[in-house]
């Protein structure tokens, strides 16, 4: 059979040429639509290392002097404290909340501030570090529902101490591997070595980014410079209703969390802010545009691909009743046929992705990651071989199906009329 069918090929090698030189286009054309589309999607498809599921965000305020409800007695470091531990302890008590704690300086997941350094294993090892603030014992860990790793749990994070330069990480930089007994130093600062005494799982920080590596410094609230705008982070208890669970605690806190001159600006669920973050990075826009533009193209050219192949198959009726004459069944034609289809397929889907690797070696794959390849995480979608192996698969698997349903259907119906039927013509 294999035989026959590279005979074939090279008997209608004028027809086929044709055939195998718009794979070769069509599937270059597809490696320049389909790998954003790939990528993207294998990047949001990623956990994004959180429980978002109630959890909840309470932004507070300050009255401003020039306000009646303003307090000078107030405004002092140490009424503003006490006010905040009042305030958090309030909506701990409050018959909902199964958790609170509160997020400093706005950093942390999905968050519009950020703050990044570079740590240092050895002169061989330097990794990009985004960080956030944590008060231990304070229910962070238990709050945010961090992925757990390697049996560490967020309630006995939570439970932890913590001596200078102890910090909690995620895990290893390039590895899966927790982060425990993990030290470096900071190459912003001194030689000081830090020492990981906790791991997580690793933290999306953006919408659209992969996974990043964090790590979380202990700080007390007591040492902590408090802004004027802070956010309190709760999680609802799991038996209660989403739905009523803002609204009512929306109006339980005009009248039970205004303590000093601070009061609630906002309540809103995490999952509404990663919602905006990937707006205002235009991540659902990117990907919309990517898609629609994409499978405008794929569905234009995928017609055209299989258009010919239907064509080119009707117009070997001649050919079909000449077998059927010299009694070739109807499975070993669709078999001799789809074989020819698939041969001119394989060919061409690799002459083309061979032409569109010169480009992606010059210019390189399509990312939506900003870090250099020595910082980016081991998925396979961040590896040049595996990423490209696997998007031309896929390219093949697709022009694969479309060119044997455009040889199957008109080859099926004229391997069973008769070979007078099939010759009559002739």
């Amino acid at each position: 059979m294999i035989h026959l069918i590279f005979k074939n090929l090279w008997a209608h090698r004028g027809r086929n040429g044709w055939l195998l030189t718009e794979i070769i286009i069509i599937s270059f054309i597809m490696w320049l639509n389909i790998d954003p589309i790939i990528v993207t999607f294998h990047d949001q498809s990623l956990p994004n290392g959180i429980t978002q599921e109630g959890l909840y965000r309470v932004t507070l305020s300050s009255w401003l002097p020039t306000t009646n409800n303003y307090k000078a007695e107030e405004d002092s470091a140490e009424a503003k404290i006490k006010s905040m531990r009042t305030l958090i302890a309030t909506l701990r008590n409050h018959k909902d909340v199964a958790s609170a704690t509160m997020m400093f300086n706005g950093l942390g997941p999905f968050c519009q501030s950020s703050s990044t350094t570079i740590i240092e294993e050895d002169s061989a090892n330097v990794y990009n570090y985004w960080f956030m603030y944590f008060e231990p014992q304070s229910d962070f860990f238990r709050t945010i529902g961090f992925d757990e790793v390697e049996g560490q749990t967020n309630e006995q994070l939570d439970q932890l101490t913590f001596a200078n330069k102890e910090i909690i990480m995620t895990l290893h930089p390039k590895s899966t591997t927790p982060s425990i007994g993990y030290n470096f130093k900071e190459t912003k600062t001194d030689s000081i070595k830090y020492i990981a005494k906790g791991s997580i799982g690793r933290l999306i920080m953006r919408a659209g980014m992969q996974p990043s590596n964090v790590l979380l410094m202990p700080i007390a609230l007591d040492a902590a410079n408090i802004p004027e705008d802070v956010v309190i982070l709760l999680r609802k208890k799991s038996n209660v209703d989403e739905r009523r669970f803002v609204e009512d605690l929306r109006e339980w806190s005009n009248n039970n969390l205004r303590i000093g001159n601070l009061y609630v600006q906002n309540i809103s669920s995490y999952r509404d802010l990663i919602e905006e973050n990937a707006e205002e990075n235009a991540v659902n826009y990117t990907y919309r545009v990517n898609l629609i533009l994409g499978s405008f193209f794929l569905i234009n050219l995928c017609l055209g691909v299989f258009g010919t192949f239907w064509i080119q198959t009707r117009s070997r009726r001649e050919e079909i009743g000449v077998l059927k004459s010299f009694g070739g069944s109807s499975l070993s034609i669709l078999r001799l046929f789809l074989g020819e289809g698939l041969m001119l397929t394989t060919m061409g889907t690799l002459i083309g992705c061979i032409i569109y690797l010169q480009f992606a070696l010059k210019e390189g794959l399509y990312t939506n990651m900003w870090d250099s390849a020595d910082q980016l995480l081991p998925y396979w979608i961040n590896n040049f071989t595996m990423h490209f192996i696997g998007v031309s698969a896929i390219i093949w698997i697709i022009l694969l199906i479309i060119v044997s349903i455009g040889i199957y259907v008109p080859a099926r119906s004229i391997s069973r009329i008769p070979p007078t039927d099939a010759l009559r013509d002739e």
